[in-house]
């Protein structure tokens, strides 16, 4: 009689665990972290989202981030990838790459500010103001937002003061030299 009932018993929890729902046996191939299981035969559940998060986080934990931006460019672990891939990127001085590629990273904007001093370098050196004038206002233009760009803004006020336009008034220190050159040219005639 034990025999008889115990073999009931087994049968009986062979069914129950047979009869498991589609949900339930992908929830237990999650705790186990049998991740890419759940994907290929329970794809269409919602823990299969969850499971591709997890790949994802591996992956990403690996340093695989090319292949998580890849496979899974909407996990939650992509935008950390993508900045990790462009922090690489700006550490070779592939500035063009960032910002071309990984403009939304904050990389992107170090990579413009870095590329926008060179030419500021550049502009700062040219003896012909009028050619620095234009050096700095496409600085300017090009690097928008980037501190250069600022400073380069910030010295184009500064030589259209110094220039002497209607309305401008002389920088400081400057007044006793405008009044100065007028008196020059007209002692010249």
């Amino acid at each position: 009689m034990k025999k008889v009932l115990f073999g009931l018993l087994i049968v009986a929890l062979v069914m129950l665990v047979g009869c498991a729902t589609p949900e339930q046996k992908a929830q237990k191939l999650f705790e186990q972290g049998k991740y890419e299981e759940i994907l290929a035969q329970y794809g269409q559940l919602p823990i299969a989202a969850e499971a591709k998060n997890k790949i994802a986080e591996k992956m990403f934990n690996e340093g695989k981030f090319e292949e998580v931006l890849k496979t899974y460019p909407d996990s939650p672990v992509a935008p950390q990838a993508k900045a990790k891939i462009a922090e690489k990127l700006f550490n070779e001085g592939k500035y063009d790459e960032v910002i071309a590629g990984y403009g939304d990273t904050p990389f992107a904007m170090q990579a413009k500010d870095m590329k926008a001093k060179a030419e500021f370098e550049a502009a700062t050196k040219e003896k012909k103001k009028d050619a620095q004038k234009k050096m700095l206002e496409d600085i300017v233009a090009k690097y928008a937002g980037t501190p250069t760009a600022a400073n380069a803004q910030q010295m184009i006020d500064d030589m259209s003061k110094k220039g002497g336009k209607k309305g401008a008034a002389p920088a400081k220190g400057e007044k006793k030299a405008a009044a100065a050159k007028p008196a020059k040219k007209a002692g010249k005639k």
